[in-house]
């Protein structure tokens, strides 16, 4: 469920991003009015996106991913731009790496569990010293 709640809030966020920031350009280059727009999608987007529930480091790895997926499919809608095989190429890294990013691993848990938490590493000088029958 968490991940339906999260991938659902960073599209809402990606969207909201994407299209101010397709505005902006709007109204850069044609509408003044859009420009307003472009700037209150763009605030709303810095609140949507913090509402993912996980550490800011793995909420920003997974939106990368999504932004970059809603930002090709947008510049194909709104501007005619079709990706390039490179791009796609790219985004199938990222998606790939979105999913090491998010899956709790043992690995993810060491490097996020504080240095002296953790236990010590069989073999070592410091799990040595903690064993009672090497005393």
């Amino acid at each position: 469920m968490l991940l339906i709640r999260l991938f659902a809030t960073l599209t809402g966020a990606a969207m909201l991003e994407v299209g101010g920031d397709a505005l902006m350009r709007m109204g850069l280059h044609r509408h003044a009015a859009a420009l307003a727009a472009g700037a209150g999608c763009l605030i709303l987007y810095g609140v949507v996106v913090n509402f993912g529930g996980i550490d800011f480091g793995r909420l920003m790895g997974a939106y990368i991913v999504v932004f970059f997926i809603v930002s090709q499919i947008f510049a194909m809608l709104a501007f005619g731009q079709l990706p390039t095989v490179r791009a796609v190429l790219a985004g199938a890294l990222m998606i790939a790496a979105a999913g090491v990013l998010l899956t709790p691993a043992p690995v993810h848990q060491l490097w996020s569990t504080p240095i002296a938490s953790r236990p010590p590493v069989p073999g070592t000088a410091a799990a040595a010293s903690d064993d009672p029958g090497r005393r």
